[in-house]
């Protein structure tokens, strides 16, 4: 396929919105989410925590629907989608480089922030002293292990997992609410000690999932229609985020602590505690490990028939550094790699825009396009690096780095976006031009 790795989803793996939607939900819900609305909390009034919430989550929502409805279209994920832009080797050494390390890693501190947590509530619960490493390496290695049974069985678990989840948080919010500080009058009249601008809020809530919203075709390739895509990611993404981060800001406010299995354990829950720590850890990671495989396929130019080898490499690798706890002296340069992947993201849509207009409006991906004998006239999928393409990715994560930090204005992942889909867009249009076909 052009250099690419054979992706394919067959229609009768195609699911439904509401089905779809629990997957998202399950990434919503994990522990640093209610950490950073506790965050904001500190910063804001639970007003303006809810205001840059759902401002912060529709601009993630926005842009995670053009990258995820291209998938949709085509059965492909992200990385292979942005071969349009980037090229096929750019595709390969960029794209799927930058998520299959960022991937791994994540996995690796979610399992031991998991193993941690599960090590101190099993002593604590059960009298049964497990090392944190131990712990790390046990849930690491079912995570992995589910993940190896592919999109169907993340699919499946989330029809247990989050609906558990969801009435877990559902109780949490009543008995917080109800019991807490004064209850309801209290939260309204909270005033944070030092203040934070929304523009500032705004740009946390959209950090926080800048990089989820860019692999967004990874899942929602498995949607049966565009329609059903916009729907999952409008339930899963912007109103499960909004509600699980601004619950953290409630805990936070009425308890002092945002950690919900703490609070959980301090109601005299310890069993449902640990479950919720359990769930919630699993359901993020299966997609850290789903993800990561994908990306680690690309890069290795293997098929999909081989993800079961890719999911164990991506899994036992976050565990073991997990376990071996050397990801926490390194978590500023996660956070900087997955800061530069939301460009991407901006070369993907400016190369779907510049198809848009060259077609005279039809937005429609042609999922013959990826075929190995039919690439339809106008749509690029180059074999190598497509200079355009890498040139509008490397301004925008320029642009991305140096107003999140030297110069810091709007909200950086979202800057990086507009600089790189804007850069793309010239770019092709002086490309085409001068004629300039034949990509190195």
């Amino acid at each position: 396929m052009n250099g690419m790795p054979g992706f394919t989803v067959r229609e009768q793996d195609r699911q439904g919105w509401a089905g779809l939607a629990l997957i998202p939900g399950g990434m919503m819900f994990c522990l640093p989410a209610f950490f950073i609305g506790g965050m904001l909390s500190e910063g804001l009034s639970l007003g303006g925590v809810a205001f840059c919430l759902i401002v912060g989550f529709f601009i993630l929502f926005v842009y995670g629907a053009l990258v995820g409805i291209q998938s949709c279209d085509t059965g492909l994920p992200s990385a292979i989608v942005s071969a349009e832009g980037m090229g096929v080797l750019g595709a390969r050494f960029v794209t799927a480089l930058l998520l299959s390390i960022t991937s791994v890693g994540w996995f690796g501190v979610q399992a031991a922030a998991c193993g941690a947590s599960f090590s101190v509530m099993t002593a604590d619960i059960l009298g049964i002293s497990l090392p944190p490493w131990a712990a790390t390496v046990l849930w690491g290695l079912v995570m992995t292990i589910t993940a190896m049974l592919g999109f169907r069985a993340l699919s499946f678990l989330s029809y247990i997992m989050v609906p558990v989840l969801i009435l877990t948080l559902a109780y949490t919010l009543y008995t917080v609410i109800s019991s807490g500080n004064g209850g309801m009058a209290a939260l309204s009249a909270y005033r944070p000690a030092s203040p934070m601008s929304l523009g500032a809020g705004i740009s946390v809530a959209v950090g926080a999932w800048a990089m989820g919203a860019c692999t967004t075709g990874d899942w929602c390739r498995y949607a049966k229609d565009r329609r059903g895509l916009i729907l999952s990611l409008f339930l899963g993404v912007a109103l499960k985020g909004s509600v699980v981060f601004f619950s953290g800001a409630v805990f936070r406010v009425a308890t002092g602590n945002a950690d919900i299995s703490a609070l959980l354990a301090g109601m005299g829950l310890p069993a449902m505690a640990l479950v919720t720590l359990i769930l919630s850890a699993w359901t993020t990671n299966m997609m850290n490990a789903y993800s990561g495989s994908l990306a680690v396929s690309v890069l290795l130019g293997l098929e999909e028939k081989r993800f079961r080898l890719t999911a164990a490499i991506t899994g036992l690798t976050g565990t073991i550094l997990g376990a071996a706890g050397i990801l926490a002296p390194y978590l500023g340069f996660l956070g900087l790699l997955s800061s530069l992947v939301p460009p991407i993201a901006g070369v993907i849509i400016g190369a779907w825009l510049v198809r848009i207009i060259r077609n005279r409006g039809t937005a429609k991906t042609d999922p013959e396009a990826f075929a190995p004998a039919k690439i339809p006239e106008g749509f690029a999928l180059r074999p190598g690096f497509h200079l355009p393409g890498l040139v509008a990715y490397g301004l925008g994560a320029f642009t991305a780095w140096l107003t999140g930090s030297a110069a810091p204005f709007f909200i950086p992942p979202v800057n990086g976006i507009i600089a790189a889909m804007a850069v793309y867009m010239v770019l092709e249009k002086i490309w085409r031009y001068y004629g300039m076909e034949a990509d190195t």
